[in-house]
């Protein structure tokens, strides 16, 4: 297997079917060197941290549509990661947890079969070798930022940096957007509590 393409879903509902298929393209794209576009071996694993939503029925209906798609679900939350590098048989490992920039998985992929120990999109995705991710990942608690900080800190021990590249911008309002609703949700506030006082 070429490429293990993981995501590490936590009531993702609406936004998964549209991950699964950018991950679909990114794989359909990628290419090792001197090969062609298409030629990957490739398995996308949804690792689901006990949605709350309807993730887990959008997940077995994509399941019927794409054959390189498996899920696992009743994840505990924090443990996706470590949950898909235990599970997963790739050479090269792509990890999100939401929407991607096409482009992005592209260039990490092949930069990551190319030769790179990893490839980072801050707060978005890390593609990582397998010796990397099973030294780095196998005993990680928590998300995707926490993953790409722990694989710069196990090269950084051997001397290797990952390859970089900026974040996309939509990608980080995304991002800011969903955790600000998934924090607002805990707060016991109604509407009402942002009424002016004197108004009804």
């Amino acid at each position: 297997m070429d490429l293990s393409l993981l995501i590490a879903s936590r009531d993702l509902e609406a936004d998964l079917p549209t991950v699964v298929k950018q991950l679909v393209v990114v794989a359909q794209v990628a290419r090792m060197p001197g090969h062609e576009p298409g030629e990957l071996a490739f398995e996308i694993l949804a690792l689901d941290e006990r949605s709350r939503d309807n993730s887990l029925s959008v997940l077995a209906m994509l399941q019927t549509q794409i054959a390189q798609l498996a899920v696992f679900d009743d994840i505990a939350p924090g443990c996706a990661i470590r949950e898909g590098i235990a599970k997963s048989r790739g050479q090269v490992v792509l990890i999100v947890d939401s929407c991607l920039d096409n482009n992005y998985g592209v260039w990490a992929c092949e930069a990551v079969l190319g030769g790179q120990p990893a490839a980072v999109v801050p707060g978005e995705l890390l593609a990582v070798q397998r010796d990397v991710a099973d030294r780095a990942l196998r005993r990680l608690s928590g998300g995707l930022m926490r993953g790409q900080r722990a694989v710069r800190k196990t090269l950084a021990d051997t001397g290797a940096r990952p390859a970089f590249a900026p974040a996309n911008l939509s990608g980080l309002r995304a991002r800011t957007r969903r955790w600000l609703r998934d924090r607002a949700s805990l707060l016991p506030i109604t509407a009402r509590a942002f009424d002016r006082a004197g108004r009804s």
